[in-house]
């Protein structure tokens, strides 16, 4: 019987050449979980900005022409009107912001967000329901002018948040530096080959 021993010379990733680097930079873009995590993170920050609504996110992006993010679920508006006081710089006086939590307290705030592609979000009608109530139950003088500013801010806040979360959807799944991923290597203790495959 013989026994023969291979001495194999693994590195870590700063060790490695460019083209080795690049090969694990790929590696590691093409992992499927990656998709998993920015959802989780995407719906986790969605969550910290509107805490009672239940939000979801849903998207295709693959650097072409067809790719959109949009935003769907339940939202409650007076969630969305604390966030747009908060974006924008006065955007509301207080009188019409007692007037939209009145409504908003007597009628319900929640609005569905109804699943589609191209920030749909960004589009939808946030205070159409809240006009036909309102004029089904006669109420005097109502405001249309403060309603219809709340659409729009409610409109292009949730435009921006999608390009927002858009832009590190981008980030996340076709882009990572070097020191990013040297320290993700170093913390799940990887090795590479030479030509930087990884050492299993």
């Amino acid at each position: 019987m013989k026994t023969m021993v291979q001495e194999i010379k693994v590195y870590r990733f700063d060790e490695l050449n460019d083209e080795a680097k690049a090969k694990v930079k790929q590696w590691y873009l093409d992992d499927c979980s990656l998709v998993d995590f920015f959802t989780e993170d995407c719906e986790n920050q969605l969550e910290a900005l509107f805490p009672e609504s239940n939000l979801q996110v849903c998207y295709s992006l693959g650097y072409c022409q067809s790719d959109f993010f949009n935003i769907k679920g339940r939202i409650y508006l007076d969630e969305l009107l604390e966030r747009l006081t908060k974006e924008y710089p006065n955007p509301f006086t207080a009188k019409e912001i007692r007037f939209l939590n009145h409504v908003f307290n007597r009628f319900g705030s929640s609005y569905d967000i109804e699943y589609g592609d191209y920030c749909t979000c960004g589009y939808a009608d946030y205070i159409e329901w809240i006009v036909e109530t309102l004029e089904s139950y006669d109420y005097r003088s109502i405001p249309y002018s403060t309603l219809d500013k709340f659409n729009e801010y409610a409109k292009a806040y949730m435009r921006q948040l999608c390009g927002k979360l858009k832009a590190q959807g981008y980030e996340v799944l076709y882009e990572i530096s070097d020191d990013d991923l040297e320290e993700y290597c170093e913390a799940n203790d990887y090795w590479f080959t030479e030509d930087g495959d990884i050492f299993e």
